[in-house]
């Protein structure tokens, strides 16, 4: 990973890290040139749904 990182640096890529979703559902565009837009995410921050896909980590 970290020389992905390096590089997307030395290239000026923009990278946005520990950035939380606070609504879900809207559309967003994102344009791209000549890049990858690479996504992950988590719901660590969502109780529920811990509770329902890994119970032993809840509450």
């Amino acid at each position: 990973m970290k020389p992905l990182i390096e590089t997307a640096h030395d290239l000026g890529v923009k990278a946005q890290y520990d950035t939380r979703v606070q609504t879900l559902g809207v559309d967003i565009s994102i344009r791209a040139r000549r890049g990858v837009v690479l996504a992950t995410g988590s719901f660590v921050y969502n109780d529920e749904m811990l509770q329902d896909h890994v119970p032993r980590i809840a509450g």
